[in-house]
């Protein structure tokens, strides 16, 4: 925890934070052991369809978990409305064609009001009435500080499905750091 709000102070004071390659699906299945009590409290069940084969990328370990953790506890409140049996997030990592790894976070809530999913990333807009509007803002700065984007769309099954593709790096086994200027924009 003290490590994510040193990285938003770094964010908001525009320091600079270290990057290193990373095994996304290692960030993920952190991910997944941060949020499992939270799920088995909210009667969330979670698929995670990790591609063994999803490569590397570079990137700030503790930023681009505070990226996954922000939307997938964006998703147990929006499935809150749903029946507790219904509830399921679905995680979901793979490498395209273009040099990107793709993770998703799919939910089965009620998706985006219309007219909405234009606006989601938009600093203190925010479609819960005690949400501060800061959480996807920041969230997608951070995604584009390495290189990335993040895209919120409603899927077409229903639920709301978070998109974030990231450039793959090559895993030499290098853990040399290097620094990249992180900031609000």
């Amino acid at each position: 925890a003290r490590e994510v709000i040193q990285g938003i102070r770094s964010m908001l004071h525009n320091r600079e934070t270290s990057q290193v390659i990373v095994r996304i699906n290692d960030v993920l299945r952190d991910l997944l052991q941060i949020v499992r009590i939270d799920a088995l409290e909210r009667n969330v069940k979670i698929k995670h369809e990790i591609n063994s084969n999803t490569h590397c990328v570079r990137a700030n370990r503790v930023q681009l978990l505070q990226v996954l953790l922000n939307l997938t506890l964006n998703a147990f409140e929006a499935m809150s409305v749903s029946r507790p049996d219904t509830r399921c997030l679905v995680i979901s990592t793979d490498p395209n064609s273009n040099g990107e790894v793709v993770i998703q976070v799919r939910d089965n809530g009620p998706g985006f009001p219309a007219g909405t999913a234009d606006q989601l990333f938009e600093p203190f807009f925010s479609t819960k009435s005690e949400g501060t509007g800061m959480g996807l803002a920041i969230a997608r700065g951070i995604v584009e500080a390495h290189g990335g984007t993040l895209k919120g769309e409603n899927c077409e099954s229903g639920g709301a499905c978070f998109t974030v593709r990231l450039p793959m790096a090559k895993d030499d086994g290098a853990e040399t750091p290097y620094l990249v200027a992180v900031g609000t924009n």
